[in-house]
């Protein structure tokens, strides 16, 4: 195990023993600390040259900054939302689906509600 800034050379060049063939950062720039999504990507370039890079961000200007800045994807969250609530209402809206929609949004529901209950109930251990 390797513990460190994840933006220096040197902790990423030893939290692997061999070059990874994609690096991912599931973290907007809003939530890091102490580093960028573009860092990153600098970092991950210097260590492994042929490492595919994904990093995140919140907003369209940015993703095409972290395109030109070498990242190979660029996740967008609210993108990524719409584009899955998209193909869930196309896949379930219709007269006689309806049914099947309440029933989808209810398990949904459900399960959000069962993930909060975990969480408390881990949060209350602390």
């Amino acid at each position: 195990c390797t513990c460190g800034d994840i933006s220096s050379p040197d902790v990423m060049g030893k939290a692997q023993s061999k070059a990874p063939r994609i690096v991912i950062s599931t973290i907007p720039d809003a939530l890091l600390q102490g580093t960028t999504n573009k860092k990153i990507i600098d970092v991950v370039h210097k260590v492994w040259p042929s490492a595919h890079v994904i990093v995140t961000t919140d907003n369209p200007q940015t993703a095409q900054e972290l395109y030109d800045d070498g990242a190979d994807y660029v996740l967008r969250m609210c993108k990524l939302s719409a584009e899955r609530l998209e193909d869930l209402l196309n896949e379930h809206c219709s007269d006689s689906a309806h049914s099947s929609l309440s029933d989808l949004f209810a398990t949904y529901k459900e399960r959000d509600n069962n993930i909060k209950g975990d969480w408390v109930t881990k949060a209350q251990k602390y």
